[in-house]
């Protein structure tokens, strides 16, 4: 497996440095133009039609055909990589796998196999040791023997289950019965505590009740000696009589106040009151503004009388002019903000257009250097500042501030890279990185040595690092140690 993971790694290296130095062909047109590059027919839109260029490629537009070669240093990658993915699918072919994976399953499920043989082979041991089966053997006659004293001591005439399972299931059905008496017991327990709580609030309840019935029967023998004294004095068809006139009286009265309360109902106390309240508000603002009109009345008199008194009509002249010449400085003021602001405007459509015409290059340089280190799926946008501030990947886009440390480190490589390129597109520039890669895993580090090889081919690069190990990857790379 590490020789396929080898091997693995020497393809993607081998294919990254091709991707790197092998030359692009980009095909541009109008929108809907239709193209045939290498036997293919594709049609063009807003964003350009790109090859590598690993062999002959052929480009048909209407009746004039293109022919790209690659070139000997384009063959001799393009080999490389070839010669590579052999020699990885000889491998696989050896081994009787299709793929890197593939292996690493089949190592996983022998290392699965040889655990599992060596638990049985421990337990099998543990069987045939020196006294393992023959104590088994007598272990298995002495629960024989327990078997029997249990059945001969057994009293009853009910058969024993058949088997273990029906004893166990015997067992659990007893114990089912057991629980659900056990609940029966607790709720008619509650029931009778309930009952219980229930006849002591009714005896709680009823003592008052006695001792108002009580108090009734008192009174009761009271009124009957009242009642029994008043006849003595006045006979019972007198107060009859008197009843009655009283009864008489009561519905007058009854009468009078139904009357009265009707009158009242449609009186409306109510609304009368809230509409005195109302009235009275109301006059009390009246009153006050009253006041304040007769306050600014002696105030306006007053000031028309020092106006008067100043002579305000020799100042029309002086005003005039003053307004005049504020007239003509606050138009002088506006012409030279319009002229601000037209300068303002030209300076931002030039910046604009400086800016568009130097960022879609980079953004362009970016892609393409990190496409051989994050694949053919890469894309960024930059923003107004020329930083990347989003990375898109197998068409899922995320923020720069949301990716890993050794991403954000090589994005940074990358567009410094980038950059350098754009500034002297023959010669480049000098271009130094400090203890780079720190954060990254070995195929990143692979891919971004190959990018360094490709880059330093037609600039300068210095690498400052203390683990040189990270960068042996570069091709034609100079090391020099600085004394500490």
């Amino acid at each position: 497996v590490r020789r396929l993971e080898q091997l693995e790694t020497a393809v993607r290296t081998a294919e990254a440095i091709r991707d790197a130095d092998l030359p692009r062909l980009l095909v541009t047109g109008p929108a809907g133009r239709a193209v045939t590059v290498a036997g293919s027919v594709s049609t063009l839109d807003s964003t350009p039609l790109e090859r590598v260029v690993d062999a002959e490629l052929s480009v048909e537009v209407d009746d004039v055909t293109l022919t790209v070669l690659p070139g000997a240093s384009g063959t001799e990658l393009a080999d490389a990589h070839a010669d590579a993915a052999r020699a990885l699918r000889a491998a696989l072919t050896e081994a009787g796998v299709a793929d890197v994976a593939a292996a690493r399953a089949r190592r996983d499920a022998a290392e699965e196999a040889r655990r599992a043989l060596a638990q049985t082979n421990d337990a099998w041991a543990m069987v045939t040791a020196a006294d393992g089966l023959q104590g088994l053997r007598g272990a298995l006659a002495r629960e024989e023997e327990r078997r029997a004293t249990l059945r001969a001591e057994r009293s009853g005439d009910r058969a024993l289950p058949d088997d273990l399972a029906s004893a166990e299931q015997a067992v659990a059905n007893a114990a089912a019965l057991v629980s659900t008496a056990e609940d029966a017991l607790g709720a008619a327990t509650l029931d009778h505590e309930a009952a219980a709580s229930a006849a002591a609030e009714v005896r709680t309840a009823a003592t008052p009740a006695a001792v108002e019935l009580r108090a009734a029967e008192d009174r009761i023998r009271e009124v009957e000696a009242s009642l029994a004294a008043a006849r003595d004095v006045a006979a019972d068809d007198d107060l009859t009589d008197a009843a009655s006139a009283s009864a008489e009286a009561l519905e007058e009265a009854v009468a009078a106040r139904d009357a009265a309360a009707a009158e009242l109902a449609g009186v409306n106390a109510d609304g009368i009151e809230a509409d005195a309240q109302s009235a009275a508000a109301r006059l009390e603002s009246t009153r006050e503004q009253i006041t304040g009109a007769d306050t600014r009345r002696a105030e306006l008199w007053g000031g028309i009388r020092a106006t008067t008194d100043r002579g305000l009509g020799e100042r029309v002249p002086e005003l005039e002019a003053t307004v005049a010449d504020l007239t003509a400085r606050r138009d002088a003021r506006q012409h030279r903000a319009d002229a601000l602001k037209h300068l303002r405007d030209t300076l931002l459509r030039h910046r604009d257009t400086a800016r568009a015409r130097y960022q879609a290059p980079l953004k362009s340089e970016v892609e393409k250097i990190g496409r051989v280190v994050f694949g053919d799926s890469f894309e960024v946008t930059l923003d107004d500042s020329l930083r990347i501030v989003e990375r898109t990947l197998d068409d899922r886009t995320l923020e720069v501030d949301q990716l890993s440390g050794g991403a954000q480190e090589q994005l940074a490589i990358i567009s410094r890279l980038a950059a350098a390129s754009l500034v002297d597109s023959k010669d480049g520039v000098p271009l130094i990185l400090d203890d780079a890669l720190g954060y990254a895993d070995p195929v990143r580090t692979d891919r971004v040595n190959a990018l360094l090889s490709s880059v330093g081919q037609r600039s300068q690069i210095i690498v400052l690092t203390c683990d040189p190990d990270r960068f042996t990857g570069i091709r034609g790379a100079k090391l020099h140690t600085l004394a500490g």
